[in-house]
């Protein structure tokens, strides 16, 4: 028995017409419907990532702002009715699904961004209510995990970067290197 796929598109009826473009409209159909969840997934997941992103450049900003305000107080106290903003950063931190954390590499970059921020809470917010002075020591413990927290953006932005392709708002690290 032999076959021919052969077609003949010019001797079609307008029947065979309406059957071909159904089945070829079918098809698409059914594509688009398989990449949509995907699509939306992708979407997602690239949400999740700037989420965090945005979290750790926060942090890294606000430890920038304290090594700054604590720079220019050593050797004296300093008080303050600043809000505790460590605190809610690291109530923000500890809130954080690592289940739902899109990649293993930014589990660690949250991990360790989380313990810096801690560590700033814990020598920081102390200061504030009390007439304690402002150490050197402080100022280098200060500027060590705003130096951490600097690395943990970083590397967030490259996983971001990585994951979900380039995006205009983290694209300036490739440019910065």
């Amino acid at each position: 028995m032999n076959y021919c796929f052969y077609l003949d598109w010019n001797g079609l009826t307008p029947s065979e017409w309406a059957a071909w473009t159904q089945a070829i409209l079918s098809g698409a159909a059914i594509f688009a419907a398989a990449m949509i969840p995907a699509w939306q997934e992708k979407r997602a997941r690239k949400r999740r990532i700037d989420v965090y992103t945005d979290i750790i450049h926060h942090a890294e900003c606000e430890a920038q702002s304290t090594l700054s305000h604590i720079d220019t107080a050593v050797g004296r106290a300093i008080r303050s009715t600043e809000e505790k903003e460590w605190s809610m950063l690291c109530k923000i931190f500890d809130s954080i699904p690592f289940h739902d954390v899109p990649d293993y590499k930014l589990y660690g970059v949250i991990r360790d961004a989380s313990r810096a921020s801690a560590s700033i809470r814990e020598v920081y917010e102390p200061l504030l209510s009390s007439e304690d002075k402002v150490t050197e020591c402080v100022v280098m413990e200060v500027r060590e995990q705003a130096r951490v927290l600097a690395q943990c953006y970083e590397d967030a932005a490259e996983v971001s970067n990585r994951l979900a392709g380039k995006s205009l708002r983290y694209r300036w690290f490739n440019l910065k290197q």
